[in-house]
């Protein structure tokens, strides 16, 4: 499959960032995947390229609702067919996602949901089966993954269910990503959802347009410490945009 071509088709890029490439590649593989690559890096390209040629569907779970909105959002924009389940959706949004689970021809092959969908919604659940039945379940995607380890700055209970997807669907491949995860963090994703033939990839932090100094302060100047803030703003960056973490 010429993978560029299917990217310049649906989102218009001529060339894949780094690991991109590699990464949807070994999704034909049946792989599971650890991605972990920093803001910026094009992590939805990974999952939905795949998902968008394929025959069967990719199961996208993500953590909050306003991120499952913007992705549809932008999905749709581009002409890209796509379902979800989960509190948001609608009844008529949910005889859709219905009656293409059950339609041997499919126009859609990608379903958003939540954590708390795959563990506590028996029709849901129902509507996977099916699919697996079928041999039309592709791919579990866990977004946000870090949430899975208690390790994890976001850990979230509902997301530590997730394990539970090898019980049911032991021979479905899951990609799971996020954008920052600790050597603990990724030993604990690897070992929650037991992956054992599986691939990862990272990428460097480093950017070049971005210039980050630690500055100690005066802890008994409070004004001089505003004072010497000002200063170094206005000598070294005025006219220019950057941020002040305190």
């Amino acid at each position: 499959m010429d993978w560029v071509e299917k990217l310049q088709k649906y989102y218009s890029y001529d060339s894949f960032i780094k690991p991109q490439h590699k990464i949807v590649k070994d999704t034909a593989k049946r792989y599971d995947e650890l991605v972990i690559l920093p803001t910026g890096s094009g992590k939805s390209i990974c999952y939905q390229l795949p998902a968008i040629v394929s025959q069967g569907f990719s199961i996208i779970i993500s953590p909050l609702k306003a991120l499952i909105k913007d992705q549809i959002d932008n999905l749709k924009k581009r002409g890209i067919p796509v379902l979800s389940f989960y509190g948001d959706t609608t009844k008529k949004e949910k005889e859709l996602l219905a009656s293409e689970i059950y339609n041997h021809e499919n126009t859609y092959h990608i379903i958003y949901t939540t954590p708390e969908s795959i563990e506590n919604n028996m029709q849901f659940r129902e509507y996977l089966d099916v699919l697996e039945y079928r041999n039309k379940l592709d791919r579990f995607v866990i977004d946000e993954a870090h949430c899975i380890s208690q390790w994890g700055n976001n850990f979230r209970p509902s997301y530590r269910g997730l394990e539970k997807i090898r019980d049911y669907y032991p021979t479905v491949p899951i990609m799971a990503l996020t954008a920052t995860a600790t050597p603990p963090v990724q030993d604990d994703i690897v070992k929650l959802l037991r992956f054992s033939k599986y691939k990862k990839y990272t990428k460097s932090y480093f950017r070049k347009n971005l210039d980050i100094s630690i500055r100690r302060k005066n802890t008994c100047l409070k004004n001089h410490n505003r004072n010497v803030l000002n200063l170094i703003i206005k000598e070294n960056f005025r006219s220019k945009s950057g941020i002040i973490y305190c």
